[in-house]
């Protein structure tokens, strides 16, 4: 009976385990989500490029540096929406990215179903990843370093042509005051919906809704099967390193623990 109870134990801590490396894959949902201009939200982040496990290098320059972050925005509306001169904010960058126009000038329209993808800086070598979508847009932000801080940190987007923004938090970083505490951000703007908490992120995967536009925040990784980005083509370096990724690890635990299993049933058929 001894070996009965301790192949039982074993079978109970390998669920365990597989079950508590699942849950540390997937990053909490957001459970709302917020829109500027009637239709647009932030639909992706990859606040760290690389990782001991995986590596997103955005550019495709051959390396998964800082300057590889992003943020992706998408028009869930029916309707072309005009971000001319709309504005991404972070508390130590302060407005780091601006597209291009007026706010109202129609210079940067983001059409229905489309994407405008922000890429910190393109390095030598790199260029901007091409869109899947023909009607999505690409921009290069210019940085020669990092922008979002990997601990944890707030990505804000505003509108400055209605004085509304939406923001996010990730990795339990406390939640940014933008009219008071960002130097030259606008003290009368309004927050439009609540501050999104975007949960945990895996070093070299990207947050993101799934579906597109949905409250639910994955890790990019446990939804589409690769590091980041299913709107722009693949590059060569949004992969898994050497080494075996956690999805693989959780798959060989279960198959395991049933292999172990069925073997405790059978032996106890066979003894009755």
């Amino acid at each position: 009976m001894m070996w009965q109870k301790q192949r039982y134990m074993a079978i109970m801590g390998l669920i365990i385990v597989a079950l508590l490396l699942f849950k540390g894959m997937v990053a909490f949902a957001a459970n709302t989500t917020s829109v500027l201009g009637g239709g647009v939200t932030i639909n992706e982040i990859l606040p760290d490029p690389s990782g001991s496990t995986y590596d997103t290098d955005t550019d495709g320059n051959g390396t998964a540096a800082s300057t590889d972050e992003f943020v992706e925005l998408y028009n869930l509306s029916g309707s072309a929406i005009d971000i001319s001169g709309w504005q991404l904010w972070d508390a130590g960058r302060g407005n780091w990215f601006t597209f291009p126009g007026a706010p109202g000038s129609n210079t940067t329209v983001l059409a229905s179903g489309a994407y405008a993808h922000v890429l910190v800086g393109v390095q030598t070598g790199g260029s901007l990843p091409t869109m899947t979508n023909p009607n999505s847009l690409a921009f290069d932000a210019g940085w020669g370093s990092a922008v979002i801080n990997d601990v944890g940190d707030n990505v804000v987007l505003y509108d400055p042509g209605q004085d509304e923004y939406i923001q996010l938090i990730f990795n339990g970083v406390a939640p940014d005051d933008p009219p008071n505490d960002y130097n030259g951000f606008s003290d009368t703007a309004t927050r439009v919906g609540p501050i999104e908490d975007w949960g945990n992120d895996l070093d070299g995967v990207s947050l993101v809704r799934s579906p597109s536009g949905d409250a639910n925040v994955v890790q990019h990784q446990s939804a589409y099967g690769t590091t980041a980005s299913p709107n722009a083509v693949i590059f060569a370096g949004m992969n898994a390193r050497g080494g075996i990724g956690n999805e693989i690890l959780i798959a060989l635990l279960i198959g395991f623990s049933v292999l172990l299993f069925l073997g405790f049933w059978l032996r106890r058929r066979t003894e009755t």
